[in-house]
């Protein structure tokens, strides 16, 4: 063989491996776009049933969102709280509610206090606060509630705290 046809052989097998590599890369590109494409359209099929099971539940779980909907202004009159949605021309505030029986009158829910400018106020030194003692001036005694909390009640409310399970400590 002479060189000249060395060389020839040598720049066609160089041109067929160039061609072979482009080739496969080119067939490597289409393969990627297609996984892409796979992979989006999975993506979107499992965000449409997520999005499915989301309106299936809140479907589900109407009822008791409407009741407790429904419940809280009544919830937050009880407490004495204001209203969640501002009325249109001021209300009244609630009427507190009646005390339990055996309790004492001063101490059965917590009173709200409100600022000189009008409006409520939730902080240190404003908002709740518990109501005065039933008689001024008595002393204090600390008990222990069935949960760990302890606390000092007027001497003249022991009685109540101990017959719901309190402890003096």
């Amino acid at each position: 063989m002479s060189a000249a046809t060395s060389t020839i052989i040598a720049g066609i097998a160089l041109g067929a491996g160039t061609g072979a590599q482009l080739y496969g890369a080119h067939r490597a590109g289409k393969a990627a776009d297609k996984a892409a494409q796979l992979q989006s359209d999975a993506a979107d099929r499992a965000l449409a049933v997520q999005q499915q099971q989301h309106e299936q539940t809140r479907t589900d779980l109407a009822p008791y969102r409407g009741a407790g909907e429904s419940s809280l202004s009544a919830l937050t009159a009880f407490l004495g709280l204001p209203p969640t949605a501002a009325p249109a021309a001021p209300a009244a505030a609630p009427a507190p509610p009646a005390a339990p029986t055996g309790a004492p009158p001063s101490r059965v829910l917590p009173q709200l206090q409100t600022p000189a400018g009008g409006g409520t106020s939730y902080g240190p030194g404003h908002g709740y606060v518990a109501a005065p003692a039933s008689q001024p001036g008595s002393a204090l005694v600390m008990l222990r509630a069935p949960n760990g909390q302890t606390k000092q009640v007027p001497a003249d409310q022991v009685a109540y705290y101990l017959a719901r399970g309190a402890t003096q400590v």
